[in-house]
């Protein structure tokens, strides 16, 4: 028999790749006593996916998990044990997945008017939780000073968090547990600012079993903030550097630093971002300052973007920064064009010289802060936003050295806002989670998308050709179908979303259907014939690439056709 499968080239304007799709999303945040907020999205190397939120209602958290491929979400479970409902709240950075482990911070006023950080996780991916809520020390007895901002980063077992706590101006404290969050360490001050500068902008990432953090202070004339970086040994329980200074190139111009700070590590790189002003203008611009060494040396903080903040005033705001592979990706958005827009550039490490900017969004109303997540190397990286006018979720991806053209993620008639971004790393997967009022009411919506793209229409009895886009250059890929969804697994255990019949049987051995890839990552087999005993009826598509060893290594969503 023939194979039934088939696609043409649907070309995207101006670039030779096929235009993006996205997943449909799902409704899956629904009935909540109050809005839901504070969501958080999380993936890593495993098999599972986690969204966390509050429901403002009655002040309760919440998490649902699914697989990596964000398709299969189950009922929330509750977090907090909280019997009296004390006021709490949780962020975009309050959740961590850290390949089966899910481990969870938030802010909670459960002791009084003063918020402390409580804890909880799940070592088995979400199956269990502890027992009790953990509050975590912050230097001070429960209730008694105020914590104003923390974030959460682990290394497999080891976990930090780091805290900004209210005194008589905020100071930077740092608690962390060797076995899972089982059992925790009493905080330690991370700076020796503490008790003389005011502590801003807290950021925190871990790797290797090390906590890398950076903020910014008012530490060196008590007017003019400047950024500052330390890392601890979650092993080893000392500080390997304290109080090194990121932002001295600024601080020599008189700038300020201003607004956000973030931290990415992969390796031995480390990047810091941070915004600045007081540089020819009151505008703002983005800062970064990149290691090769984890932190001993740095290559002197820069302004990364191509906006004129000096002259022209164009002004940068929020940031976001992602090292991999000895490479990093900045995203951020300025007004250069009078409305805000999210651009997006790249660069090695090791030489720290920046891509051209590219222009990420396209609209002309604004747009809400970026995320940015994935690889480089042979995965994909890909940037996230809302954008007006109508606030839709939208996304651009970075593979194969170059930048795809923006598509939508979300399909609501409501107000999208609050957008979150993870990347799953098996199977090379973006989720997207974002709150919208279609119903008058917030609910949450995840989607997602892949950078790997089949794509087409089918006529029965016609001929047609297999496309695909957005995989790695050079390597041989084949085209499947199915009658239907289904969960099939290959060795490596990922699931291939369709289920085994007699199309798939076929399709996997028709060697039309197979072809090589070129430089960008695209392309097409031979035409086949779709049968005519095919017409009206839906086929599930999917492509898949190969490595030298013949193991599966990239794969598309699946794809719903109706046969014409």
């Amino acid at each position: 028999m023939r194979n039934p499968l088939a696609f043409l080239l649907i070309a995207a304007a101006a670039t030779p790749s096929l235009a993006q799709q996205a997943r449909e999303p799902q409704l899956i945040v629904t009935g909540t006593l109050g809005a839901p907020d504070g969501i958080s999205l999380a993936s890593e190397n495993e098999d599972l996916a986690a969204l966390l939120f509050r429901d403002n209602g009655d002040n309760t958290l919440w998490l649902q998990t699914s697989d990596g491929r964000g398709l299969n979400w189950n009922a929330p479970v509750r977090l907090d044990d909280d019997s009296n409902n004390a006021p709490k709240s949780t962020g975009s950075r309050s959740l961590t997945v850290d390949g089966m482990r899910i481990y969870v911070a938030w802010l909670d006023e459960r002791n009084g008017a003063n918020d402390d950080v409580y804890f909880t996780a799940s070592l088995d991916g979400g199956l269990t939780f502890n027992t009790n809520n953990i509050r975590l020390d912050d230097g001070a007895s429960p209730g008694e000073r105020d914590v104003k901002d923390f974030r959460i980063a682990s290394s497999g077992n080891d976990i930090a968090v780091l805290m900004s706590v209210e005194y008589v101006s905020e100071e930077l404290y740092l608690t962390w547990s060797n076995d899972g969050g089982a059992s925790w360490e009493d905080a330690v001050p991370v700076t020796n600012h503490n008790g003389t500068a005011d502590i801003d902008d807290i950021a925190l990432a871990a790797s290797a079993d090390r906590a890398y953090i950076a903020w910014r202070d008012n530490f060196t004339n008590s007017m003019n903030d400047s950024v500052w970086f330390s890392s601890f040994d979650l092993k080893t329980e000392s500080f390997i550097a304290q109080d090194i200074p990121i932002s001295s190139n600024m601080q020599a111009l008189g700038g300020d630093a201003d607004n956000e700070v973030e931290i990415a590590v992969d390796d031995t790189h480390i990047a810091i971002l941070f915004h600045a002003d007081s540089l020819g203008s009151s505008a703002e611009q983005v800062r970064v300052n990149l290691s090769n060494d984890l932190g001993s040396s740095w290559i002197g903080d820069q302004k990364v973007g191509e906006y004129d903040n000096a002259s022209a005033g164009h002004d940068a705001d929020e940031g976001a920064v992602l090292v991999e592979d000895g490479y990093v990706a900045i995203a951020w958005y300025d007004d250069r064009t009078s409305a805000d827009q999210i651009y997006a550039a790249v660069a090695d490490v090791a030489t720290g010289i920046f891509s051209s900017d590219h222009l990420c969004s396209d609209g002309i109303g604004g747009v809400g802060p970026p995320q940015i997540s994935g690889e480089f190397g042979d995965e994909t990286l890909a940037v996230t936003w809302n954008q007006l006018p109508g606030r839709s979720a939208k996304a651009c991806s970075y593979r194969n050295g170059s930048w795809g053209q923006n598509f939508v993620i979300s399909n609501n008639s409501g107000d999208v806002r609050n957008v979150r971004m993870a990347w799953s790393d098996i199977y090379d997967n973006f989720l997207v989670a974002y709150v919208s009022d279609d119903t008058l009411e917030d609910e949450i919506y995840v989607g997602g998308f892949r950078n790997q793209q089949v794509s087409g229409s089918l006529t029965a009895g016609s001929l047609a050709t297999l496309t695909v886009s957005g995989f790695e250059s050079g390597v041989d890929f084949r085209v499947v179908a199915s009658s239907s969804l289904g969960n099939l697994l290959i060795p490596d255990g990922r699931n291939l979303g369709v289920a085994y019949d007699n199309i798939l049987d076929t399709t996997r051995r028709t060697s039309a259907l197979s072809g090589t890839t070129d430089t960008a990552g695209a392309g097409s087999t031979t035409p086949v014939l779709v049968p005519p005993r095919f017409s009206q009826n839906r086929l599930f598509l999917l492509a898949a690439s190969f490595k030298n060893s013949g193991e599966i290594a990239d794969l598309s969503d699946v794809v719903s056709v109706l046969v014409n």
